[in-house]
């Protein structure tokens, strides 16, 4: 039902945001198995453009939430599990819907892929870290976060 709404909901936002350029920020992360560093995980979400592979992550309000917070809560959410450890990897700036958004990307270590996960996912993939760049319909964030990641091992 959630995910019904937001996709009826789009493109007022999207009119919203073109015409008063909002400043948002974000939180995504790129997540790897405990055991398992050369892979990460690419999802689909049931919103906005369906077709791309991007990180976990979502919105948060910095007067409410810590970046970190904000990324473990998403994690819960979308996951259904917690960061054994999370290390910033740096930032991603776009103004590509209108907005001007702000993103932290971390590095999440899990230990597995909970069953109690909201709808906002609609797949997952688990994903060689030296392929992303040249896979096709990968979001430019989830690039860059892969990249940064690369650069730090």
């Amino acid at each position: 039902m959630k995910a019904l709404i937001l996709k009826a909901l789009m493109p007022l936002v999207r009119i919203y945001w073109k015409l008063f350029r909002p400043k948002t920020f974000g939180v995504k992360a790129v997540v790897v198995l405990e055991r398992e560093i050369g892979n990460i995980l690419l999802v689909r979400h049931t919103y906005g453009d369906k077709s791309l592979w991007n990180l976990p992550g979502g919105k948060y309000n910095p007067r409410k939430e810590t970046p970190e917070t904000a990324i473990q809560r998403e994690l819960r959410e979308e996951l259904g599990c917690e960061a054994l450890s999370l290390r910033e990897l740096g930032k991603y700036y776009t103004e590509g819907e209108g907005k001007r958004d702000t993103v932290q990307i971390f590095l999440a270590v899990i230990n597995c892929i909970g069953t109690d996960r909201d709808a906002e996912i609609a797949e997952m993939t688990w994903c060689p870290i030296d392929s992303v760049g040249s896979m096709e319909n990968v979001a430019r964030v989830a690039r860059t976060g892969a990249r940064q990641y690369e650069e730090t091992f």
